[in-house]
């Protein structure tokens, strides 16, 4: 870790409800507190989990929030959405494919995201960052 990056900590709670037997939904809140921010940043998610009899799953949610930002900013509102789904190929090895998109008035992701750019090569803030990626693993 990096001694030039703030210490950030997170807590989160969630609780699911099953509402038939291939499908539930799962609300979470999201706490978070990064080291020097003027305030702390609140999401909430709502998460749809549909599963199936062989283990296959999507998760469709929605989030949002209030971010750590000062309160004269011009936007402090984070919303967005996502899709994952998890592929078992067998008993040991699972595939895991993800999209999300999410519009908050910071740049804050860096890795594996595409971002719309200007003429002049700057970050277009105006434009909700996308990210998707794809994972394999075996246990």
């Amino acid at each position: 870790m990096s001694t030039k990056m703030p210490n950030e900590w997170l807590a989160y709670g969630s609780v699911r409800v099953p509402v038939s037997k291939g499908y539930a939904i799962e609300p979470y809140y999201f706490y978070s507190r990064v080291e020097n921010a003027p305030r702390p940043e609140n999401r909430f998610l709502l998460n749809n989990q549909f599963r199936t009899a062989k283990g296959y799953e999507l998760n469709i949610g929605a989030l949002y929030g209030k971010a750590g930002v000062d309160r004269d900013a011009e936007t402090d509102n984070i919303f967005g959405g996502y899709a994952t789904v998890l592929l078992p190929f067998s008993q040991t090895v699972w595939g895991q494919l993800s999209f999300r998109w999410e519009k908050a008035p910071y740049e804050g992701f860096d890795g594996g995201c595409i971002r719309d750019k200007t003429a002049a090569g700057k970050v277009n803030s105006a434009n909700p960052q996308k990210f998707l990626s794809a994972s394999f693993s075996k246990t």
